[in-house]
């Protein structure tokens, strides 16, 4: 929750911090103003007194109630001491992980005072584009300068390309994001440095000149008439020497994001070990691949790749193939050296979405591993030592899980004239093995945005399936990771039930409304012959693939008797584990709620739809961004293409409450 002023001469700070912390607030930041929201000045020095008396001990009050609460825009000075812990400048909020990314929000206040329609059309010619593709410049100086005996040419187009490697002109070059902690640090020091050389007045011999944000033009409008004065504590230099120890709210997604470091150490840890208790199941020798669209060479242990633009250059066999294909878990491996790059590590496909995990190249030579486990959880070694993949601005997603089943090349950026990698190995199961893996019976595709809670419990209700071997089961779960807590919830499945297979189908946030190209996408990944698309709130009764074998055989397109739309009171108590539907399936349907049969003029839609992994072929969803009317369109084109839908007479499944018609998800997943 954010607060700014004015506040209410009647507030009662101890009153509303409690009635805050009985609605379930867990973070509060108050400011002093908002770019996006009109802030009146105070009228008089004694409104704003009680103004910044208000945002103390607002603040105090929330604190006592375990709210994590945040103080921004006032001067150091006007912060009670007790208080300065729980008070940022402008370069904390951007470091906040409750706040804003910089670029953006400064993107986002410039365009606040232009029309939906202009801003619209502007963000629209400011869309980046990605793309590895074969550079005219590349082509031309291979074949003028690498072919043919230049001489002092060739060493003047070298040293040419040495002074311009960092210009855009000659390719799509990303910019890295700022990640490394010391890189930010170094630049807030010299920021803070500048700063403080320009302060005069009272604020020139203050002990809190470091870390203040001083007499800003909004403090000085919207609080007139109130006097700063220099404060005679020690000169701290770090913005977090008061706030180093405040009270933080971490969700479950901030929470796996804290633990990155400490995670790549344990699965750096298990790479190790992997590579080091077995020979690899795969070697590519230099004359197994070579580098796509750009000049290589193969030598006696060795491709060189050649490169006079600073784009992304990837691998490829003779086949025009993806060099090495596996699933988790799994680790790939090659050497790098012998010129000079900016970036060098994978490009992993999973059919639909390409993921870049590379890291700077630091040394003459390099051994680039990754490691991706069970679970999707990953990490890049640069000589045996997890570093963190780099980051580009709005251009590559960086997922904090990978999909279980990956196709990889080398993927090397900004190639200063020529680099050699040589052999790539690979550790676990082969592309052959992979493809042999288990076959399942029947893929249960789930799609779920902001739908954790409810997800779990369809899970469950999968996961106690009676009468029925639970190795013909895999459950493809397609989602957005860090967008809510589903990650946590298949952590869980697969601790609690590990013979249920799951696989983790993940895609970037820009996809959370496009369940038809979701759904198509995870499709793609199933291995079974028959398709159980189901909606994240539906709940299948116990006996429901007991009965679906019986009817499986002569039939195409199979939808349930209905579905029985549970009360909320119901809702609650299943989400809350007080009921567990699978023990007492017919008392379930006997609570309140409503039985619904031939909805949509009798077409199955997609709370339940089963139909042969074949007809996707020929029938897909249709990807709205929304996720209304494609399970009908889905459901009509099935009946147009294959004929009537069987239907499991007597087999009803129950629908979760979620509050109406929440098109793009619940907003109660935590």
């Amino acid at each position: 929750v954010q607060f700014r002023p004015p506040f209410a001469e009647t507030l009662e700070p101890q009153g509303y911090a409690a009635w805050l912390a009985e609605s379930g607030v867990v973070a509060a930041t108050l400011v002093l103003s908002d770019p996006f929201a009109d802030t009146p000045a105070c009228a008089s020095p004694e409104q704003a007194r009680r103004t910044v008396s208000a945002m103390n001990e607002l603040a105090r009050c929330l604190d006592a109630r375990d709210i994590e609460a945040t103080i921004y825009g006032l001067p150091l000075c006007l912060v009670d001491e007790d208080n300065r812990g729980r008070a940022g400048n402008t370069a904390l909020f951007f470091e906040d992980h409750q706040q804003y990314v910089q670029r953006s929000y400064a993107v986002a206040a410039r365009l606040f005072k232009y029309p939906p329609l202009v801003v619209g059309k502007l963000m629209l010619l400011g869309q980046l584009r990605q793309a590895s593709f074969d550079h005219p410049v590349d082509n031309l100086v291979a074949e003028w300068l690498l072919l043919r005996d230049k001489g002092r040419l060739y060493a003047a187009a070298v040293f040419l390309r040495r002074l311009t490697s960092h210009r855009s002109f000659l390719g799509n070059r990303p910019k890295a994001s700022e990640i490394a902690e010391q890189a930010r640090a170094d630049k807030a020091e010299a920021r803070r440095a500048r700063a403080v050389q320009r302060i005069e007045g009272a604020c020139a011999t203050c002990g809190l000149r470091w870390v203040c944000d001083h007499e800003s033009a909004a403090f000085k409008r919207l609080l007139p008439g109130l006097d700063i004065a220099a404060q005679s504590c020690a000169a701290y230099r770090s913005p977090l020497a008061y706030v180093a120890g405040q009270r933080k709210y971490y969700d479950v997604v901030d929470a796996e994001r804290c633990r990155l470091p400490e995670t790549w150490h344990e699965l750096a840890r298990r790479a190790h070990a992997f590579m080091a208790e077995t020979p690899p199941a795969l070697v590519r020798r230099p004359d197994e691949y070579y580098a796509a669209n750009t000049r290589s060479y193969t030598l006696s242990g060795a491709v060189r790749w050649h490169s006079w633009t600073n784009t992304e250059k990837l691998s490829t066999n003779q086949e025009g193939q993806y060099l090495a294909g596996s699933r988790a878990p799994f680790a790939l491996s090659y050497a790098v050296g012998a010129g000079t790059a900016e970036y060098a590590g994978f490009c992993a496909w999973d059919g639909h979405q390409a993921y870049r995990i590379v890291c700077p190249l630091v040394g003459a030579s390099h051994e680039i591993a990754l490691f991706v486990d069970e679970e999707g959880r990953y990490v890049l070694l640069r000589d045996g030592t997890p570093v963190r993949p780099a980051e580009f601005d709005g251009r590559l997603y960086l997922p904090l899980r990978l999909p279980t089943g990956l196709e990889l090349r080398l993927s090397i950026w900004n190639i200063q004239e020529r680099i050699l990698t040589q052999d790539v190995k690979l550790w676990g199961p082969p592309p052959e093995a992979a493809g042999q893996a288990r076959r399942a019976t029947y893929s249960i595709v789930v799609f779920s945005t902001r739908f954790a809670r409810r997800l779990q419990a369809a899970l469950q209700s999968i996961a106690h399936q009676r009468d029925f071997d639970m190795g013909k089961l895999e459950v493809i779960v397609g989602y957005v990771p860090g967008l809510d807590a589903t990650d946590d919830v298949l952590d869980s499945m697969r601790a609690t039930h590990p013979a249920l297979r799951i696989v983790r189908s993940p895609f970037p946030e820009q996809n959370a409304h496009s369940k038809g190209y979701v759904i198509n996408h995870s499709i793609r990944r199933a291995s079974a012959e028959w398709i159980v698309l189901i909606d994240s709130d539906i709940l299948l009764p116990p006996d429901f693939f007991a009965r679906l074998e019986q009817e499986t055989p002569g039939a195409t397109f199979i939808a349930p008797d209905g579905r029985y739309m549970l009360s909320p009171a119901t809702t609650a108590q299943v989400l809350l584990g007080e009921v567990a539907p699978w023990a007492d399936w017919p008392g379930l349907l006997e609570t309140p709620g409503e039985l619904r049969r031939g909805e949509a003029v009798g077409v199955p839609i997609g709370f339940c739809q089963v139909f042969k992994a074949s007809c996707h072929e020929q029938v897909q969803y249709a990807e709205y961004e929304h996720f209304e009317g494609a399970d009908c369109d889905f459901g009509l084109e099935m009946r147009k293409r294959f004929g009537p839908e069987k239907v499991l007479d007597g087999v009803c499944v129950a629908h979760l409450d979620h509050g109406g018609s929440q098109w793009f998800g619940t907003q109660k997943h935590l």
